[in-house]
């Protein structure tokens, strides 16, 4: 069973960024020297139920903040339709000899060219992985078979 202080160690370690000797310090592991925090520290991150319960901490917040792939692929179809945009700022300035104001402005544009075929450069790649197909470049083959329409000058 994992106990209050094993449980406040987990997450203070998980909100300080993953640095074990300052969450038992935090906590109110106490030793005489740094050294005994980090051979306490190691030896509660090596504990099998306070390991899985970071695991699932873990695993909770990439599910909740982490974006899902229908959400990735629907962003980078839009984009390659050109229906996102993105924000600009840019100041404007009024004034004299004796001093200006500076406003700044901000304003949306559609994504740029660039953008757009990085986007779908993804997306392609993406569906590539999805069939599970290997295709190295993309090729376009032009084929003119439209018949010549001849015109006799008779």
């Amino acid at each position: 069973m994992l106990t209050r202080k094993k449980k406040a160690f987990a997450d203070e370690y998980l909100i300080n960024g993953f640095n074990g000797t300052e969450a038992a310090k935090t906590v109110g592991y106490i030793g005489t020297t740094r050294a005994y925090l980090q051979r306490k520290s190691s030896a509660l991150l090596n504990d099998p139920e306070i390991k899985l319960y970071i695991e699932n901490r873990i695993d909770k917040v990439d599910n909740e903040k982490l974006m899902k792939l229908e959400e990735l692929v629907s962003f980078l179809t839009n984009t390659v339709r050109g229906n996102e945009t993105e924000t600009i700022a840019f100041a404007l300035k009024s004034g004299n000899k004796n001093g200006f104001d500076e406003l700044i402005e901000t304003t949306k544009i559609p994504v740029k060219h660039k953008d757009r075929l990085a986007a779908g450069k993804m997306l392609l790649d993406y569906h590539k992985l999805k069939l599970g197909e290997r295709v190295h470049g993309i090729g376009i083959n032009l084929v003119n078979n439209i018949p010549k329409k001849v015109v006799n000058d008779d």
